[in-house]
């Protein structure tokens, strides 16, 4: 009962409760491909303010929002989605990975997209993240990738990369990719023994096109034209004070 509960409280927290981080699973995309449901738990974050002094952290600097943060954000955030799939019954069939992304003076959270058998180009035909992804599949096809395993994107594009990056330019209402803020930083956790620790981007140690004989690809490559740095596994997380306030939305797929 509490998870639905939390749908219809103010998303504005300085708590330390159970959705600090505003974490919901989505309604049904409008442009959801014919007979696609899927599953996706999301969240951005506007808004954060410290105390000591009070004022508005500023997210592109690295020394105020660390690394070690984000990671933690990302902990928190994909225990929330858990959270709220168990107390709905469905956590045998929750997305098991969940990407945050710092780009500009905002914070999106998207978990990996489950059930979306026809990949996100197809489920998401308008999106700037379909348009690049379908650009790296074009970068595949170019080093002699020609069979559907190997040209596209090892996930169909259903990680949670894909869809923060989706979500920021839905937020936005633009799809000028030049609006798009550079040197933002990224970071995926997924479920492994027994307990959630950083995923590098698919992708990271078999993409032909940087000399590997494997022919896969994946969010490395996508990534990378979004000016995007994937924190790299062994980062060490950082509390983030539980007396921030935090500000966030939701944004659906």
């Amino acid at each position: 009962m509490l998870h639905r509960l939390f749908y219809i409280l103010p998303l504005l927290s300085t708590l330390t409760s159970a959705q600090r981080w505003g974490v919901r699973e989505d309604s049904p995309p409008a442009e959801t491909h014919e007979n696609v449901q899927i599953t996706h738990y999301s969240s951005a974050v506007t808004k954060i303010i410290t105390t000591n002094p009070a004022q508005d952290l500023d997210f592109t600097n690295a020394q105020a929002l660390t690394d070690g943060m984000l990671y933690q954000i990302a902990l928190e955030a994909a225990a929330e989605k858990d959270d709220l799939a168990e107390a709905a019954g469905t956590i045998d069939s929750v997305p098991p990975a969940l990407t945050v992304m710092q780009a500009g003076s905002e914070i999106y959270i998207s978990s990996s997209i489950k059930f979306n058998a026809p990949g996100f180009i197809t489920t998401f035909p308008s999106s700037p993240a379909s348009l690049v992804l379908a650009q790296c599949c074009a970068l595949g096809r170019s080093f002699g990738l020609d069979d559907r395993s190997s040209s596209n994107h090892r996930s169909e594009g259903n990680c949670g990369e894909p869809g923060a990056v989706h979500m920021w330019f839905k937020q936005h209402n633009t799809n000028d990719f030049a609006r798009f803020p550079q040197n933002g930083r990224i970071v995926t956790v997924g479920w492994y023994n027994g307990e959630y620790s950083i995923w590098n981007p698919c992708g990271n140690n078999d993409d032909p096109t940087t000399g590997n004989a494997r022919a896969d690809w994946g969010c490395t490559r996508f990534i990378q034209e979004f000016g995007l740095t994937a924190l790299p596994a062994g980062t060490q997380a950082q509390q983030v004070p539980d007396d921030w306030y935090i500000q966030t939305n939701q944004i659906c797929l």
